[in-house]
């Protein structure tokens, strides 16, 4: 029996001594190079994950009363859409449009008003290119920000809303003398 075991250490001592120490460095670099390979597609899978379509945010233009959160209305949008308001300035009785653009927060900037008389509530100290366009002062390059839009509703006022310049609500599509707002939501 003590042969035998001399015999196995003479054995393990032969194949020790023929492991070289290249054989143990590739080795070495073939678990790094696995472990790189593994790293890299956790990587690849969070990227996908955070900006892939998995994970793209589907947004809505949402509708509803102020005080009840009743909704009127839910409507697919992106971010850099646009949003236009339109209405008869209730002093004035001329259109006023204003052009509102979903932001990568989901908050609204306004980018554009337009109306055709100036007089009162209009503002006076805005910031922004003026120029005149079909009988309508228009104002760009603003840069108002807003989480949500309210207003009170009158049919006498044709609230309307565009996403995109596809009209979405009518004045009849509320009811009338109602406090409303919109702002857009994470689905």
């Amino acid at each position: 029996m003590k042969e035998r075991e001399e015999a196995d250490f003479k054995a393990t001592k032969q194949v020790a001594s023929m492991v070289s120490p290249y054989t143990i460095m590739s080795k070495k670099l073939s678990v790094l190079a696995i472990g790189g390979l593994v790293l890299l597609l956790v990587g690849l899978v969070v990227t996908w994950l955070a900006f892939g379509e998995y994970h793209k945010a589907r947004l809505e233009l949402v509708i509803e009363e102020q005080r009840s959160d009743t909704v009127y209305g839910r409507f697919s949008i992106n971010i850099h859409d646009q949003i236009e308001v339109h209405w008869i300035h209730s002093v004035e009785l001329t259109p006023w449009i204003e052009v509102y653009q979903v932001l990568d927060d989901f908050g609204l900037q306004l980018i554009e008003t337009r109306f055709k008389s100036y007089g009162a509530g209009v503002p006076h100290q805005l910031e922004g290119t003026v120029s005149n366009q079909d009988g309508y002062t228009v104002i760009t390059d603003l840069s108002q920000k807003i989480s949500q839009f309210r207003w009170i509703h009158s049919h006498n006022a044709e609230f309307t809303l565009f996403i995109n310049g596809r009209r979405i609500m009518s004045p009849e599509d509320l009811p009338h003398f109602t406090q409303m707002q919109f702002y857009i939501e994470k689905r």
